[in-house]
């Protein structure tokens, strides 16, 4: 059996996993920076209708509430 077959497999090996490991890379840079430039754009929007949801709740509250009660008469 030859010493060097191992090491000389175990070196390919490592050359395989270290290439997969920069493409691997190489696709999360092509993946994320998008996202991110995505994420960047839609945040003004995600704000301002989250924003307009919380006040149209507050308004809801504090008007729509005393319309409920004379409906309904339990108050």
């Amino acid at each position: 059996m030859n010493p060097y077959s191992s090491k000389t497999q175990l070196g390919h090996r490592g050359t395989v996993v270290d290439f997969l490991s920069r493409v691997l890379w190489i696709l999360w840079q092509c993946v994320r920076l998008p996202l991110l430039l995505l994420l960047t754009i839609l945040e003004p929007v995600v704000s301002f209708v989250l924003g307009l949801l919380a006040l149209v709740g507050v308004l809801v509250s504090s008007f729509g509430g005393h319309s409920a009660c004379h409906i309904s008469h339990s108050c």
